[in-house]
């Protein structure tokens, strides 16, 4: 995901949990836009899924994985 066009957030759909695994080196300061994916994978999975599925149109959990300090080695190695 870019975030603002100077940040990328890795994200992993995790369809069988139901859970959203957000990598982002900034820990959690863009969860405002990862809470919006979220909240539209189940409404992507039911559009393109069978036409009388009863699928639920819950939102995704989100976990924000494990990260090391210190990646960007300078303003231009973001993601």
């Amino acid at each position: 995901m870019s975030i603002a066009g100077n940040h990328w957030v890795a994200v992993c759909a995790n369809m069988i949990e139901k859970k959203v695994e957000v990598y982002d080196c900034n820990r959690g300061r863009n969860r405002q836009y990862v809470e919006k994916f979220a909240c539209m994978i189940p409404r992507i999975v039911k559009a393109v899924g069978p036409p009388k599925s009863k699928l639920l149109l819950t939102s995704y959990s989100i976990v924000d994985m494990p990260m090391q300090t210190r990646l960007n080695k300078s303003c231009a190695d973001c993601g």
